[in-house]
């Protein structure tokens, strides 16, 4: 969805291409919340498997009193189906803590590779809290950035 609007935004002005993107946000924040693993993770049973949550995080962040956007995919690597069935029946906690957590970097932090390692560390014992609390059972082993985009 986002490939699309952001070719429209070469030919708007600043105020356009940001009326655009404040457009994208609204609907990527109605679209439904799920994790998706795949067919070959779901078959391994046992081991670490992916779940990547959909759609992409879009947020607003400060940077020197503006208003910046930074996109962002994120898969959680777990041990195993039963760890896999605890994450997706809890995608809009882990989801909630992850936007509150990313939502407040600054730009220093999201535009260098040792800020990122953090927020990706932060991350992880956001989820790991998450886990514990809801389903103490679930082994999180990573929490991975598959794509971090910053403007």
């Amino acid at each position: 969805m986002i490939v699309s609007v952001i070719p429209a935004c070469f030919g708007l002005s600043r105020g356009g291409c940001r009326y655009a993107l404040v457009v994208l946000l609204s609907v990527v924040a109605v679209i439904p919340m799920q994790a998706v693993a795949s067919e070959e993770e779901q078959a391994q049973g046992s081991g670490s498997a992916y779940v990547r949550i959909v759609p992409s995080f879009i947020l607003n962040y400060q940077a020197r009193g503006q208003i910046r956007h930074l996109r962002t995919d994120i898969t959680i690597r777990v041990s195993g189906d039963e760890s896999v069935a605890a994450v997706e029946e809890n995608i809009p906690l882990i989801k909630s803590a992850l936007v509150l957590l990313i939502s407040k970097q600054d730009q220093i932090t999201v535009s260098t590779p040792e800020g990122r390692f953090s927020i990706r560390q932060a991350a992880l014992e956001e989820v790991r809290a998450v886990m514990e609390a809801e389903r103490p059972e679930a082994e999180i082993m990573e929490v991975l950035f598959t794509n971090f985009f910053v403007e």
